[in-house]
């Protein structure tokens, strides 16, 4: 059996993937918003938090930057 791999869409950056993936403009836009929120949120407490020892996760400490 083969896996499909192949490359059939590629999203631009700063596109918004919910209307690409066909979700009515309204509903796009709000959910592009309230993502684009979480991921800033999550970036400022990763900012303000330190990171676990690379020993716990396996990986060395550069990698997980």
């Amino acid at each position: 059996m083969q896996i499909d791999t192949k490359i059939r869409h590629v999203t631009r950056s700063g596109a918004n993937l919910f209307l690409e993936l066909g979700f009515p403009a309204r509903e796009a836009s709000h959910l592009a918003s309230a993502m684009r929120a979480r991921i800033e949120q999550i970036q400022q407490h990763r900012d303000t938090q330190p990171l676990p020892p690379a020993a716990t996760l396996t990986a060395s400490r550069r990698a997980i930057r």
